[in-house]
């Protein structure tokens, strides 16, 4: 479809309109931050079992610091990585972008790339968030990214809530039962059946 466009109005009419529409996002994320003190939130978020036989308790957490009209991300407070419970940057990363797109920019339909040109990550390594090579990763991504999509919605909802604008206010997403603690478990019976 895109060769199609290009066929029929020409390349740089087209790289235009898809440079005006990353720069309307944009515009668009930037006025909506700008009703927003500078501040910082935190929303932390635990789980269980690294390891099979682990009954340990372990927390991921998410730290959103605005400074005028830009996002700083980072991981401060998540546990250290551990077992196969951890994450690397793109799950980490699309889990947040996740949970801003979906109450900061929603009726963008999907054009998020200039909303991604505010947004900074300065990651802490080594944990659940950012593993180091070589670390264990989860082995469907499920849960972690579960708890990184869960612990960036209710940072960003409590940014939101801090808004001077009302209409910006009502974005903001509150807590769900966060349903990546569903497992399909399959077992073997004594009689070798399923």
């Amino acid at each position: 479809k895109i060769e199609a466009l290009v066929a029929r109005y020409g390349a740089s009419t087209v790289a235009a309109v898809l440079d005006r529409a990353l720069d309307a996002g944009e515009a668009l994320f930037r006025s909506r931050l700008a009703t927003i003190p500078d501040g910082r939130w935190s929303h932390r978020l635990y789980t269980e079992a690294a390891v099979p036989g682990d009954r340990a308790v372990y927390c991921y957490q998410t730290n959103i610091t605005k400074r005028g009209e830009r996002l700083v991300i980072d991981n401060r407070g998540t546990d250290p990585q551990a077992g196969a419970i951890s994450m690397t940057f793109g799950p980490y990363s699309g889990g947040v972008f996740s949970a801003l797109t979906a109450q900061l920019a929603s009726d963008l339909s999907g054009v998020y790339g200039g909303v991604y040109r505010c947004i900074a990550f300065d990651l802490e390594a080594g944990l659940l968030s950012s593993p180091n090579h070589p670390a264990a990763i989860s082995y469907t991504g499920a849960s972690p990214v579960g708890a990184a999509i869960y612990s960036a919605t209710l940072a960003v909802g409590k940014m939101l809530s801090c808004s001077r604008d009302a209409s910006v206010r009502a974005l903001a997403l509150g807590p769900t039962i966060p349903a990546f603690y569903t497992n399909g478990l399959e077992f073997i019976r004594e009689d070798g059946g399923l």
